[in-house]
């Protein structure tokens, strides 16, 4: 079975890391398949998606993005289509990840060739408080691609009720819910001790984009949590810069408290996890963050908002939730973790992890859609 993939998300020099966990539901079922991604790149990049793209998996590049206009775009993704089908066959399924911007063309080629659509939605556009951004056009678009889709997958139940809020004919499409992918090879427990400094090490993993992410409510409590406890540090592993963070931790003389470590490799990221006491979220909105379901595979508890999807993998015996932008409920419940967060069953933690989204369950889950669809 061939499975053409078109991502609207595709990491970039600007955004190295932008759709990785697009890539990583792409990689759990490249084994099962033969997983063709075809999407625009920058040529000077190409060399640096060898790191990201599974040995298993055929990246079919369309060069010279920037001189494309969307018509000529859409001519060279019709060209690239056919000469896939020249070397490999005519795919069995157009499998489009995130609907915009690609989503009409994905529709297209659907149309054009006879191919089912499967659409994986992974956008907090659709959350109430993001949607009004979506303007007319992109909602005609929307509504032009759910109408071809065979399939809807969402990584939460609440992201599949927000989308068809927002794009009623989503309803009529047939859904399924497939989780995000978290390596459980790589991200595995650690040691039960604390680390060598003897303290309580809280992580945050973020791009430090403070409209979703809310960075700054949890310096804001983290200062308030200073006053009352010295047995903790934040450290913080980031992808991009931002620079009221940095002014406020140096303003507020947080250095030896709160450590901003910078971008890490997806090795360097298990590292921290395995050593920290729990993972700290605190996001305004999101679905399901890769973040936490990989301190599951770690056999860490998580700290995170009742936001989106978290609700759905977040209970009583896997950590603890509060509201978003409730810095005092977040501040009792930072107290609370770092009194309790070796009372969890690490264990029971990473079993849930394994069998809920583990690179083995993402790929059979979406190889029974693809041949549900595809026959």
């Amino acid at each position: 079975m061939t499975i053409l993939h078109i991502p609207s998300w595709f990491p970039n020099p600007q955004k190295p890391l932008d759709g990785n966990f697009i890539l990583r539901q792409i990689a759990a079922v490249a084994p099962h398949t033969r997983s063709i991604v075809l999407h625009h790149t920058e040529p000077a990049f190409k060399g640096e998606l060898a790191s990201l793209l599974d040995d298993a998996v055929i990246f079919y590049p369309i060069d010279n993005v920037s001189r494309h206009t969307k018509w000529s775009l859409f001519r060279a993704y019709d060209k690239a289509f056919r000469h896939i089908v020249r070397q490999y066959g005519k795919p069995d399924i157009i499998h489009l990840h995130v609907a915009l911007p690609m989503g009409t063309l994905a529709a297209w080629l659907s149309i054009r060739y006879r191919i089912p659509l499967i659409i994986s939605e992974h956008w907090s556009v659709y959350q109430p408080q993001n949607r009004h951004q979506l303007t007319f056009f992109q909602r005609l678009q929307l509504r032009f691609t759910y109408r071809r889709a065979a399939l809807l997958t969402t990584v939460s139940d609440d992201l599949h009720h927000a989308i068809s809020d927002t794009v009623g004919l989503a309803r009529k499409v047939p859904w399924q819910h497939v989780n995000n992918v978290v390596d459980t090879d790589l991200f595995t427990p650690g040691p039960s001790l604390l680390p060598d400094d003897g303290l309580y090490h809280i992580l945050h993993v973020s791009s430090l984009e403070d409209v979703s992410k809310n960075v700054m409510g949890i310096l804001r409590a983290v200062r308030k949590l200073r006053d009352v406890r010295q047995d903790f540090v934040l450290d913080i592993i980031h992808d991009l810069q931002n620079i009221e963070v940095e002014h406020f931790i140096e303003e507020n003389k947080m250095g030896d408290y709160v450590r901003l470590l910078g971008k890490m490799d997806s090795a360097g990221v298990a590292e921290h996890v395995r050593r920290c006491a729990f993972m700290l979220q605190f996001s305004n909105y999101e679905n399901q963050p890769c973040v936490l379901i990989e301190a599951f595979a770690a056999g860490k508890p998580v700290l995170a908002t009742r936001a989106g999807g978290i609700p759905e993998i977040v209970i009583p015996s896997r950590g603890r939730l509060v509201a978003p932008k409730d810095e005092n409920g977040l501040l009792d419940q930072l107290q609370y973790m770092l009194d309790h967060s070796r009372d969890f069953d690490g264990t029971a933690i990473r079993d849930y992890a394994v069998r809920n989204f583990s690179v083995e369950t993402v790929g059979r889950e979406f190889l029974g859609q693809y041949e549900r669809i595809g026959n």
